[in-house]
């Protein structure tokens, strides 16, 4: 039998129902519902919790790196709900701005109109300086697609590399035809 032992931190609430197979997870910022019946391993595993511990069981030796991967995925959503989930992106390119206006988010990315995005209620927008974007969250998910989705309305171009990008995000270049 193998078995896989997590650690709960003491500012996480852990609550196993195990008839529906979820697992809910309750931290200062906010709570979270973990299927498990997509972490089942061809029906021979469960869930046992005892004091600040999380043990996963199965009988099968062929998942170990399935094990480590879910112990892993719990060990980041403990952090995210302490901690939030922070995207930034940085827009390049003359005339380009962001604003946050009440739930709106509004770009100006050089077209003939300014783009309204609206802000989903379990996510916070930030743009302490025109040309940056704070998203932050506790749902990981949601605020990667959310970042995503305003990334995609000026993907950076080849050769200036104008246009939305995540922070760090490192772009080659192409180099410009010489006459």
């Amino acid at each position: 039998m193998l078995q896989q032992k997590i650690n709960i931190p003491s500012f996480i609430k852990v609550e196993l129902n195990y008839k529906e197979s979820e697992l809910y997870l309750t931290g200062p910022l906010g709570e979270m519902k973990i299927d498990l019946t997509k972490n089942d391993f061809e029906g021979r595993s469960f869930f046992l919790q005892q004091d600040n511990n999380l043990i996963f069981k199965t009988k099968s030796h062929k998942n170990k790196k399935k094990i480590e991967s879910l112990s892993n995925f719990l060990k980041k959503s403990f952090y995210i709900l302490s901690q939030g989930h922070v995207v930034t992106l940085n827009l390049k390119g003359v005339g380009f701005k962001a604003n946050v206006l009440k739930d709106n988010l509004t770009l100006q990315l050089g077209f003939s109109h300014s783009v309204q995005i609206k802000i989903p209620e379990d996510t916070c927008i930030f743009c302490p300086k025109p040309e940056e974007i704070y998203i932050y969250g506790i749902d990981k998910q949601q605020v990667s697609q959310l970042a995503a989705s305003i990334r995609d309305l000026k993907i950076p171009d080849a050769y200036k590399a104008r246009g939305i990008t995540y922070l760090n995000e490192i772009r080659i270049t192409k180099e410009s035809k010489k006459k």
